[in-house]
């Protein structure tokens, strides 16, 4: 179990087996619950043991000294295989708890340990001498074998949260499986002289609640209790009314589910008022109820339908409403198909939905749902909610704080939708928002001031990131409005620079045994050198696309891949698009600037790099661990992932239409490789090296498939490769409209470097512009820019080339420009950078 506070952040997570083990040997637990006493200001919880090797079990009890639930607890195990004091060889099954201003009231069914039922049982806790006990002798009173008004044994009875102090009365509700009145049992003189009577209260008939479809379907459907429909939550006692819910058939399409809440009149002993939820096509399930002090009532429930998936929904209904609930507001909606049956029948589902009044106020409410999280899992969701305005003026959002994430500079992010609400009794006005903040904007260009907003009515703000640089931003988005203390958003974000390629540079990913680094790998030799950090250690392969001449890599799991963009200068990598296709292993672009994406287990997809959407293509006749597109023929390579006695080091050629898959040959070298390169003049490479092997590079023959070792890169664990063939060679504007007033030659960034360096310069007017790297004997190593440029800001990038293409040794290197233009005075400055190996 956890406690969490109310912003959500875990506090302390304790293994519920070492907890109550400390009252008793080996727990075997299950069917936890926890309660709040606002009465006594303590927390209550409860699990049941049991061992039916030995015939043992207990209900595992545990309360707060106060408020705290970070401070001292009192554990108790009440033996459950008695009735009061004589041993009856049973073991209590699903408990529930309630509470009034005198005890805790603990029912269960109960069943022999050769699994028979026997019937419902209710535990008398007298709260003053549970919490005067402190973990020493407790006495407490049962009542078995309790029946209906028929004779019939009951079964999930249900006892009640009273908000009602004095009136000596404990009241429990059945609602059997499917029936025409509900059965309301009292207790009387709960503490000196327990006395349970009952009543059936005439409704009109509901049906058994059916187990519910789910999108995509499957079988069992969801489990809806057990064929029954009967209350799975505590019933609530506030003001002389008795507030429950539970889920039926629905009356008016048969075959689908809804929820139905009830009031009794505790006076009338009557029910007074009832009301069905539900719609065709929809099942509803698993309803738990809360009402504040104003009668306000709030429902969580699961719903699912033939097109959608088991999600977490809630509905309302004001106290000066006439009966009714709203319609269903979404918590969390279902993410997939959920079938978990643990071996047997049922497609077992959430029965432990909770709605509980906020101690603090009784009013704020805290809704606590479940929904599918996955084929195999089952989330749960918390939602807080409140019904009742604020005194005065209450300007409320539930994003306060907005994070956009990594953002591409000169590029837009997604929307953030931002609710300002006023939840105070009145009216908020909102004077003035402005439209732009550094980098983030306010896209509601539509917007006229000053906005009035009713109470509990909600203003719509839509907010986008647009960075100019590469730096983590943070901004306060500033709201004037009659509230004072609201003073508006945060919004942060973090640019990113994504800078091409570089002409005739190898560049190679790395896993975990090389940090994750990007790296240049010289062809010639095979040396490698870091780049940088690409942010993860488990990128699969790269490309580079013949269009922006930038780099992409692949990541992915047995549930999603990650398409990334990665950043030739640093090594910084960001995820550009994810999608549900499992074990994609390889990219690729073809000579049109189409990317391609290979699951390992054959599949070819195109992928889409404006939408992140995705057509399958082919699928090849092997499994696969790279592919790559020959430049000038356009055709398809591979290599096999190979394994359990089939070779490794095949190559293949693919019809990318078909699938069909030519052999060519083998490496030679017995082992996978991991990713395959074309350079300009159409010879493959290939890399190969896993875990704490130090990579080696080679060439292919393409007619044979033979490999020749060109060098050891010298680092581990090389993952993917890509080639520019043309990469950046020129000049490029930098996005910013303003005008320089003067010729400025910036420091290299970064410096010291390696492999590649910025320059960034200015010019006041059009002017004639010579860039040009020297050596220390002033020697020209290659020129950078040497044309006419128009007045603004620019950036080149030297990845440390001579003009022959050749890279250059370490050391220090000096950088001139030369410009002049119009009248202007000619302009001449000299820089030093350094390039470090």
């Amino acid at each position: 179990f956890s406690i969490w506070d109310k912003e959500g952040n875990l506090l302390k997570n304790i293994p519920a087996g070492n907890w109550f083990g400390q009252v008793i040997n080996n727990p075997s637990l299950s069917d936890p619950q926890v309660i709040y006493d606002h009465y006594k200001g303590r927390w209550v919880m409860l699990m049941l043991h049991r061992n039916t090797l030995t015939s043992e079990s207990s209900i595992t009890l545990c309360y707060s000294d106060d408020d705290d639930p970070l401070g001292t607890w009192y554990l108790y195990a009440l033996n459950g295989s008695v009735n009061g004091s004589t041993n009856s060889n049973v073991f209590p099954d699903y408990p529930q708890m309630g509470y009034d201003d005198q005890a805790i009231y603990i029912s269960s069914r109960e069943f022999t340990f050769s699994g028979s039922f026997v019937g419902a049982k209710i535990k008398i806790l007298n709260k003053s001498e549970l919490y005067a006990a402190n973990a020493g002798p407790l006495n407490w009173v049962d009542i078995w074998d309790i029946q209906l008004l028929s004779g019939e044994i009951t079964d999930d009875l249900h006892p009640c949260i009273s908000y009602d102090a004095g009136t000596n009365e404990a009241y429990f509700v059945i609602v059997a499986n499917s029936a025409d009145f509900y059965s309301l049992y009292v207790i009387t003189d709960p503490i000196t002289n327990p006395v349970l009577v009952g009543i059936d209260l005439p409704v009109p008939f509901y049906g058994v609640a059916p187990d519910a479809n789910q999108l995509g379907g499957g079988s069992p459907r969801i489990d809806a209790g057990a064929k029954g429909s009967g209350i799975n939550d505590a019933p609530i006692i506030r003001d002389g009314k008795l507030y429950a819910a539970h889920h039926i058939e629905n009356s008016q399409f048969p075959g689908y589910g809804s929820i139905k809440y009830f009031v009794i009149d505790l006076n009338s002993i009557a029910v007074i008022e009832q009301v069905e939820q539900g719609a065709e096509g929809f099942f509803y399930i698993y309803p738990a109820i809360t009402v504040d002090q104003d009668h306000n009532i709030a429902i969580t429930y699961s719903r699912s339908a033939d097109t959608e998936y088991v999600g977490s929904y809630y509905s309302t209904k004001l106290g000066s409403d006439p009966p009714g609930l709203s319609k269903s507001k979404v918590m969390k909606k279902g993410e997939a198909n959920y079938i978990v049956t643990f071996g047997g029948s049922r497609n077992r589902w959430g029965d432990y939905l909770s709605a509980a009044l906020d101690p603090v106020n009784q009013t704020n409410i805290w809704l606590y749902s479940e929904y599918a999280a996955g084929t195999i899992t089952w989330g749960t969701w918390l939602t807080e909610i409140r019904m009742k305005p604020f005194s005065g003026i209450y300007a409320f959002t539930s994003s306060p704080s907005m994070e956009f994430g990594n953002i591409e500079v000169n590029t837009s992010s997604n929307t953030i939708t931002a609710i300002l609400a006023n939840f105070g009794d009145q009216n908020l006005v909102i004077n003035d928002i402005p439209f732009s903040m550094g980098d983030f904007n306010l896209d509601d260009t539509g917007l006229s001031f000053p906005i009035t907003i009713a109470s509990f009515d909600t203003l719509l703000l839509d907010f986008t990131f647009n960075p100019t640089a590469p730096d983590s931003v943070q901004e306060t988005f500033l709201v004037n409005c009659n509230d004072p203390n609201f003073v508006g958003f945060t919004l942060s974000g973090n640019g990113f620079v994504i800078n091409p390629a570089f002409d005739r540079v190898m560049y190679a990913s790395s896993g975990p045994q090389n940090d994750g680094n990007l790296l240049s790998v010289v062809k010639e030799s095979g040396e490698g050198t870091n780049i940088g950090s690409s942010l993860f250690d488990d990128i699969l392969g790269l490309t580079i696309s013949p269009l922006d001449k930038k780099l992409y890599a692949v990541r992915s799991t047995s549930l999603e891949s990650e398409i990334l963009k990665v950043n030739s200068l640093q090594g910084d990598s960001y995820v550009f698009y994810s999608f549900d296709l499992a074990d994609m292993v390889a990219i690729s672009f073809d000579t049109s600037g189409t990317l391609y994406g290979a699951l390992e287990t054959g599949e070819i997809y195109s992928i889409d790099l404006t939408n992140g959407t995705y057509d399958s293509i082919s699928t090849a006749q092997i499994e696969l661990t790279t592919i790559t597109f020959e430049p000038m023929t356009n055709d398809l390579w591979a290599t096999v992932k190979g394994g359990f006695g089939s070779p490794k080091d095949k190559i293949y050629k693919i019809d990318l239409i078909t699938g069909d898959t030519s052999f060519v040959g083998k490496t030679g070298f017995n082992t996978t490789t991991n990713d395959l390169a074309f350079d300009e003049n159409g010879v493959l490479y290939g890399i190969k090296g896993t875990g704490p092997q130090v990579s080696d590079i080679f060439t292919i023959d393409v007619n044979t498939g033979e490999g020749t070792i060109i060098g050891s890169v010298g680092l581990k664990a090389l993952t993917g490769l890509a080639y520019a063939e043309t990469g950046v060679t020129s000049v490029e504007g930098i996005n910013d409209k303003s005008i320089p007033t003067e010729f400025i030659l910036a420091q290299n960034y970064p410096n010291p470097f390696n492999p590649s360096t910025s320059i960034e310069f200015s010019v006041p007017v059009n002017s004639n512009v010579r860039l040009t790297i020297y050596n220390l004997l002033g020697q020209v190593v290659t020129t950078l820019v040497n044309e006419e440029i128009s007045a603004g800001n620019y950036s080149v990038i030297w990845n440390g080339t001579d003009t022959n293409g050749l890279q250059v040794s370490s050391g220090v290197y000096l950088y001139k420009m030369k410009a002049s233009g119009n009248s202007r005075t000619p302009f001449s400055q000299t820089k030093k950078m350094i390039l470090v190996k």
